[in-house]
């Protein structure tokens, strides 16, 4: 019997084509020691989708899937030339290393295409809206604390989408 197995499929999520939790892991060995050694510094995106309980409990999981896979096909579109991973259920995350210099354009993007659109799914018109915290390396910080930030960030934003746009649920 031939194995068919692709060793990068432990690195790819099936449901966004994104890198897995698995590959976010293995990216994040090294990256305190990279910074230290001055090789690149970096800002952390933390992002999840708005309301997907809500729609889970209303339509099922097929649709809160549909949405989570539809935000892992228009992340890398926002976020062009950064590391964007799925890593379990509805949260994402991106590593810029690059392009500090379009944080700001990269974010407001983000603002203008993840924040709150409409997307039909078997005849049903479901709202796509992402929250999202950002937060940039500080020198001696270690990742885990750069993540908390954003992350905090993200709870914040999330609250302020989900008000903005009326959305229900978690």
């Amino acid at each position: 019997m031939i194995n068919h197995f692709n060793f990068d499929s432990i690195n790819m999520d099936v449901l966004t084509g994104l890198k897995n939790e698995n590959a976010y892991y293995k990216y994040l060995d090294d990256i305190d020691f990279k910074c230290a050694e001055k090789e690149f510094d970096y800002a952390v995106i933390v992002m999840d989708v708005n309301g997907l309980k809500h729609v889970d409990d209303t339509y099922g999981h097929r649709f809160g899937a549909h949405l989570i896979s539809k935000a892992g096909k228009i992340l890398p579109t926002v976020f062009k030339n950064c590391d964007i991973f799925h890593t379990g259920g509805d949260e994402f995350v991106c590593v810029i290393t690059t392009e500090f210099d379009n944080l700001e354009e990269f974010l407001e993007d983000f603002g203008n295409t993840l924040e709150y659109q409409i997307i039909t799914y078997e005849n049903v018109d479901l709202v796509l809206s992402l929250a999202r915290g950002f937060a940039i390396h500080k020198k001696g910080e270690k990742y885990n604390d750069t993540y908390q930030r954003a992350d905090r960030e993200m709870y914040v934003n999330k609250e302020h989408v989900k008000a903005k746009h009326n959305i229900k649920g978690r």
